[in-house]
């Protein structure tokens, strides 16, 4: 039995992990899980009669630059109605009060939102000081992805 071997077993009724020590680094550590790596290319090789180079059309072009100017006239927008308004609205609400005043149609909410009112109704108790608000369910489910995306083939699936 190797020496880690020996101070591991002595910490196996412990419910903390403990820190490896430098000699104990080492040793070669045998998962109980098997782990199996995949490892393959990110991105899928171009067929070459596919690749073709060329310059977009310039009605294309054109497009692009106005809808990145409007992007960028929008956001100055909405910062600028942070910076100025004493109680702003969010960014979806700036949008649809936007949408509206120039005319456009607004899209339709999502069904998230009713879903989300209707556990919180049906679990009074458990979500009693929860107050739903419109955009930050998309946003945590970007955190999730992102975090879920980074975690990816750590071992936390294994754990949790």
């Amino acid at each position: 039995m190797t020496q880690a071997a020996q101070t591991t077993s002595t910490y196996i009724n412990d419910d903390t992990i403990r820190r490896l020590k430098k000699i104990e680094m080492a040793d070669e550590i045998s998962p109980d899980v098997p782990v199996q790596c995949y490892s393959c290319p990110k991105k899928p090789t171009m067929p070459i009669d596919k690749a073709v180079h060329q310059v977009l059309p310039l009605k294309v072009l054109a497009q692009q630059n106005i809808s990145v100017r409007r992007a960028q006239n929008l956001d100055f927008c909405f910062l600028k109605h942070v910076a100025e308004t004493p109680l702003p609205t969010a960014f979806g609400g700036f949008n649809t009060q936007l949408a509206r005043e120039q005319g456009h149609a607004t899209k339709p909410g999502t069904r998230l939102y009713r879903v989300m009112i209707n556990v919180t109704w049906v679990y009074p108790v458990l979500f009693k000081n929860f107050v739903p608000r419109l955009g930050g369910m998309h946003m945590l489910m970007s955190f999730s992805a992102c975090v879920g995306t980074l975690m990816a083939k750590t071992g936390l699936e294994e754990i949790m």
